[in-house]
This record gives structure tokens, C-alpha cells and sequence, in this order.
């Protein structure tokens, strides 16, 4: 990746491949995106120092003419991370550059990797065996400007995704290039081309080998595009999504109660776009909050019923999410998110009401309930001029009012512990301390005042004195 003061590392690196007779190319997502931006670069082209300039911060990959072995010898320190593919990974004090030496490749039995690989001096075939024809597109370093053998900057103008050559070939190779094709219509807003969208039907097969974790890095990106829902349409149109998450395909045309202007699948698709883009967790927590809702629903006189259905969104969530291999913090947050997701506030909420929905929601977590609820109220309808709930609205002011952030939430805010408790019954220790603690805390929800050593001692005597902690 390139960063503040890199301009030194990445010419040091230019002059010992071309001091060795090689030459260097830019390639990949990083150049794609800069001409997605720029597209004046292409008929305008920078000089070396400028393009440095507009790549920082970016992550970069560079490719070479020459092979693996050669770039270790001039690279003391450097380690190849892929050898049989020809990828090592340079290091120059704090900087780090991945460089790929140019090849071809024979055929995909595995549909994931090449069974053969060939090093070549020609760009030209490097850039043939890549998936789509936005990522074909090489920049030759320092100046040597823009190579786009297969039409890859027209397709950028035009917001077209194509295969570079034939769609069915390319995707057969690689299983993961399905998910690309959906994730980057979603994160590029772009249209696939007819050829590639047709071919989608054809590679559930090969895609259905890819390993979850691959899949479910795909999916994360996809997530965060500014709407996300394109890309998990077109996994459900070419029959995908039923392997990847079966739980929101089943959300699929079941219809939902009054009040509500689309199924369960639609509605999961608009929440997820609505929620914030810089919030992956709300993200994952609005495509999948009403997974659920497919299991517990039941028809009764007045119509669609989906009692409880927060609880099984949660509990599907966890199994989606650990099936896709998600981290899991991000797990963790998500489904706690689904599950308090259908909290309904009033009026006649008393204070320790408040409070003890912060306590359950967690004061870290707040934000992204509210976030996740604006979403949902918002997706319920196709069209709407959406306005702050009122009831939402009033709910944080009465939380700041009361300070409810700040007040005891859990055993560890209260103003003594379990030691405490020890030391001033003398008894040993056991569950009944844990308990203790959480009448303890209740009381302090209810009357915050009392979250002061002493009047905790006094109130742990009487409720010892009432019984019920013998153990």
C-alpha cells in the first residue's frame, strides 16, 4: 500500500527491476478505481510523481516481466507468498509491495486454481487469463501510460460488466468470480453484460465449491456498496443465494402483516440499503433481521402473524454468519442487534423502564439499534418521505435526559462487589453471590441514588435477612 512518504520506497523499487531489465506494471483494483474516478487519465496521462500522488493510500498490485527468484535476489528480505504463481511480497523499510511476475495458465479442473502455470514476458497474456475486462487494464511504470487490450475503460464509461473473453469460461475457472460478478454490481453500480449474466445460471455448480470464507469476504464487501441489495438479487436470480443464505432466500415472496408494502425478502434487501453505509454491522443486521420471520409466522382472523420472530432471526443469523466465517465481533454485534431489534417505546415508560433498556441493549450498542430501527421503519414502504419517528425521537431524549449512559448497567458499575459481599457475610463463596449482586443491581436501576457503598451494604443485609440466598 502506498502511504505518505512511499514516493522514495516505490522509485527504489522501479530502479532495481529496471536496473535488472525488467519492467513494472500497475494492475488491479487500484487502477481500476483511479480511471473509474479520473477517466481524464486515460487520454491525459500523469506524470510518474502525480500517479504516485493519486494512488496513495491505496492498496496497489504491481505485476513484473521478471520471475520470482530474480525479485528475491534483488530484494534481500522479501518473501515469495505464492510462489508457484509467482507473487512476492517486497519489503522496503515500513513499505511492503506484493509483485506478480506475468503469466499464462492452462485449465481450472478444481474450479478454483490453474492446474498449470507458465511465466511469460508478455502483458498482454497476463492481462487475458483475468476475470472481467475493468480489471485487464495495465499501467506500465514510470510513464509508459495505459494498456487496455479488451475494451476494459469503454466498459468503465459505459458501467458495464463483461468477461474478458467467453463469460462461461471465465466463471468455470474460478468458482469465486460469481460472487465478484454480483459483489461488483452492487459495489460499482454497474450492469453485467448479457453474455455474463446468463452464464451466472450456468456456474452454480463450479460456485457452490468455493470455500466459505472466500464467499463470505465477498459478501462483506458487497455490504458495504451504497446499496447493497443488486448484489444478493443476483446471487437469488441465478440460484446462488440459496446456497450462500438459504435463510433470506426462504424470505422470498412470504408475505408480511398491515402496514407493510413488500415481502419479507424485499423488505430485507431495502433495510439493508438503508441502513449506513460506514456500518457494516447494521448492515449485516438489516439484511438479516427478519430471516426469521419464515419460521414462526401463522395466519390468524386478522392475517399474517410473526410472533417471536426476532429471537429466530438472531438464532439463524448466528448460523448464516459463522457459516460464512465472519469475524466475530462483528457476528456477535450483529445478532445482538436482530434480537432487541423490536423494542417499541412509549410514553408511559417509567424511568427504570429506560434504564433497563440500555441496560439491555448495552450503551456501546445504542447507536446501532437506532440506526437499525430508522432503517426498518423506512424500508416498510416503496416510497416514502421518511421523517424522524417521534417515538424514537423522544426515547433518546429521555435517555440523555436521565443519564441513563452514564448510570450503573451492569454488577461491575455497582459501588461494591462480590468481595464485598464476602467479607461482610463471612460466608463462603457461591452462586448466591452473583445473585446478590443482581437484586442488588435491580434495586439501583430502580433508585439510582442508592449506588453508594453504603446504602448497597444496608440493602444486601435486608435482602439477605428475607431469604433465598442460602446457597
Amino acid at each position: 500500500m502506498f502511504h505518505s512518504g512511499s514516493h522514495h520506497s516505490i522509485r527504489l523499487l522501479l530502479d532495481r527491476v529496471r536496473a535488472a531489465a525488467g519492467r513494472l506494471w500497475l494492475v488491479g483494483g487500484a487502477l481500476r478505481d483511479l480511471l473509474l474516478e479520473r477517466p481524464d487519465l486515460a487520454v491525459l496521462p500523469p506524470d510518474f510523481e502525480r500517479l504516485l500522488t493519486l494512488l496513495r493510500q491505496r492498496e496497489v498490485d504491481l505485476a513484473t516481466d521478471l520471475r520470482p527468484e530474480r525479485m528475491l535476489a534483488l530484494f534481500p528480505g522479501s518473501r515469495a507468498v505464492g510462489a508457484r504463481f509467482g507473487t512476492v511480497q517486497v519489503v522496503l523499510g515500513d513499505d511492503v509491495y506484493e509483485v506478480t511476475t506475468l503469466r499464462r495458465e492452462g485449465a481450472y479442473s478444481d474450479g478454483r486454481r490453474p492446474d498449470e502455470v507458465a511465466f511469460t514476458d508478455d502483458i498482454e497474456q497476463d492481462l487475458a487469463r483475468r476475470d472481467f475486462t475493468i480489471n485487464a487494464l495495465a499501467w506500465e511504470l514510470p510513464d509508459g501510460g495505459l494498456l487496455d487490450p479488451f475494451g476494459g475503460l469503454e466498459d468503465l464509461e459505459d458501467g458495464v460488466l463483461r468477461a474478458v473473453g467467453r463469460a462461461g469460461d471465465r466463471l468455470a475457472e474460478d468458482g469465486l468470480r460469481a460472487y465478484r460478478a454480483c459483489r461488483f454490481a452492487a459495489t460499482l453500480e454497474f450492469e453485467l453484460d448479457g453474455e455474463l449474466a446468463a452464464a451466472l445460471s450456468e456456474s452454480v455448480a463450479t460456485a457452490r465449491r468455493v470455500a466459505w470464507e472466500r464467499i463470505g469476504a465477498e459478501l462483506n464487501k458487497a455490504v458495504t456498496a451504497r446499496h447493497p441489495g443488486p448484489c444478493f438479487e443476483l446471487l437469488r436470480r441465478c440460484g446462488l443465494l440459496d446456497h450462500c443464505l438459504p435463510e433470506l432466500s426462504a424470505c422470498y415472496g412470504v408475505p408480511q402483516s398491515k402496514g407493510h408494502e413488500m415481502d419479507v425478502y424485499d423488505h430485507s434487501l431495502r433495510t439493508c440499503d438503508a441502513a449506513p453505509v460506514d456500518k457494516p454491522v447494521v448492515r449485516w443486521a438489516a439484511l438479516l433481521h427478519d430471516i426469521g420471520k419464515p419460521v414462526v409466522r401463522r395466519r390468524d382472523a386478522v392475517g399474517w402473524t410473526f410472533h417471536g420472530h426476532e429471537v429466530a432471526s438472531a438464532e439463524s443469523a448466528e448460523r448464516a454468519l459463522r457459516r460464512l466465517r465472519l469475524e466475530r465481533d462483528l457476528r456477535e454485534r450483529a445478532v445482538h442487534l436482530i434480537r432487541r431489534h423490536m423494542f417499541l417505546y412509549t410514553p408511559e415508560w417509567g424511568d427504570a423502564a429506560v434504564r433497563r433498556f440500555v441496560r439491555r441493549v448495552g450503551p456501546a450498542n445504542l447507536a446501532d439499534l437506532i440506526d437499525l430501527a430508522l432503517a426498518d421503519r423506512l424500508a416498510k414502504r416503496r416510497e416514502s418521505s421518511f421523517q424522524q419517528p417521534t417515538d424514537i425521537v423522544e426515547l433518546l431524549e429521555r435517555i440523555e435526559e436521565l443519564g441513563a449512559l452514564d448510570g450503573a448497567l451492569s454488577v461491575e458499575d455497582l459501588a461494591l462487589d462480590g468481595r464485598d459481599l464476602l467479607e461482610l457475610t463471612g460466608r463462603a463463596p457461591g452462586p448466591w453471590v452473583g445473585r446478590l449482586l443482581g437484586e442488588l443491581l435491580e434495586a439501583v436501576l430502580d433508585r439510582p441514588g442508592l449506588n453508594n457503598r453504603e446504602d448497597l451494604v444496608e440493602h444486601a443485609r435486608e435482602l439477605l435477612e428475607s431469604g433465598g440466598f442460602d446457597d
